[in-house]
């Protein structure tokens, strides 16, 4: 990771493998198969409480301040709902269906 941005990749699309990532821009494309969305994307994000996360975020200054650590991430789970169905990761679909097996 080049938290600096000092050593950008850029990979090229043709050597960008389904297996890697999926992308679908102006018509290209290395997934199988590509819809439009049937309906508006509706998303719904409940992260954890501020409370809960400026504690958090507070015991992580007072560590960083004491030199006990430089980098690290504070992640909290949180419960994020579309309205969109769940593509399976890595196979080579984006068609949008709600199998949970890749498309074969």
């Amino acid at each position: 990771m080049d938290y600096n941005r000092l050593y950008p990749v850029v990979i090229p699309l043709s050597d960008a493998g389904p297996e890697e990532i999926l992308y679908s821009v102006n018509g290209k494309t290395n997934a199988k198969s590509v819809v439009s969305l049937k309906k508006t994307p509706n998303v719904d994000a409940r992260p954890v409480s501020y409370e809960k996360y400026a504690k958090a975020f507070y015991f992580v200054q007072q560590h960083i301040r004491h030199a006990n650590s430089f980098l690290l991430n504070l992640p909290f789970p949180a419960t994020i709902r579309t309205n969109q169905d769940a593509v399976p990761p890595a196979c080579g679909d984006l068609t949008g269906g709600s199998s949970h097996h890749c498309p074969g």
